[in-house]
């Protein structure tokens, strides 16, 4: 097979003007040389244009290039490049791969047309994966987050029920001690506790958590109080008004939406 040394149009033997450019071209011969480092260098940075490059297609690389970098924040580019440099591989492998000016073809081998098949199984898989791993992880994080706060709400709402209790019985306030609030990590009644995330306060009166490590989108020392505040009502007895705040962190309210309902 002989082509255009000008254009690289495919040229009939004994042809002497090119049907392409029209030019009086003598007909360029085709040297084989091996297409195994081509085809390596197209499976392994083929979304580079690596293998575009080395065959003297630079135009060609330029443009996988360009794909690729678009990559980084379009979705279209690096599908193109996938389809084109299957289409690469496949001609590697059946021998129809050649430089700018067709002057040499890469020679490829039957090993070459297994190993592109199990390349298209395997991008799709892996970038499959990468978009799960994606969605999944944040979602693991957040559930892991939310795991280790919510030990609060369930103390807070320990420490209102004794509040009440206490209240009920006495018509007054007390600190954790004195209603028998045990707070979390801690083994008796006392002004404080502390768990792997949390550190408690006795506010006598009044309840904090405060978180010791950062989780996610909220950073550690920010509060979660509960405050009973009595209002004096007819005769000597007095209302009970529970007063529930939370971090002004959206990081932190979001860990703990139903906080504010403890009653």
């Amino acid at each position: 097979m002989a082509f255009c040394s000008k254009c690289g149009s495919t040229l009939i033997d004994g042809q002497q003007f090119c049907s392409k450019c029209g030019g009086n071209s003598a007909p360029a011969m085709v040297r084989d040389e091996s297409g195994t480092s081509l085809f390596i260098f197209g499976l392994l940075f083929g979304c580079w244009g690596v293998h575009q490059f080395v065959s003297g297609n630079t135009k060609r690389g330029l443009v996988y290039l360009l794909c690729s970098t678009l990559g980084a924040v379009l979705v279209i580019p690096p599908l193109v490049i996938f389809v084109l440099v299957l289409i690469d591989l496949f001609k590697i492998s059946k021998s129809d791969f050649y430089n700018p000016e067709k002057t040499v073809r890469y020679v490829g081998a039957p090993w070459m047309k297994v190993i592109a098949i199990i390349w298209i199984l395997f991008i799709p898989a892996l970038i499959i994966l990468g978009i799960i791993a994606a969605i999944a992880v944040p979602k693991m994080f957040g559930m892991s987050a939310k795991a280790k706060v919510a030990e609060v709400q369930p103390a807070a709402g320990t420490y209102v029920k004794l509040v009440q209790a206490f209240h009920l019985e006495t018509n007054k306030l007390g600190s954790w001690e004195e209603i028998g609030y045990v707070a979390p990590g801690a083994t008796t009644s006392g002004p404080s506790g502390e768990t792997a995330n949390f550190i408690y306060t006795d506010l006598n009166p009044g309840f904090m958590a405060t978180n010791k490590n950062d989780f996610n989108d909220c950073p550690a020392g920010n509060k979660w109080t509960v405050v009973p505040e009595l209002i004096l009502s007819e005769g000597s007895y007095s209302e009970l008004k529970i007063n529930v705040s939370v971090p002004d962190e959206s990081g932190c309210a979001v860990l703990t939406p139903n906080f504010t309902n403890i009653q």
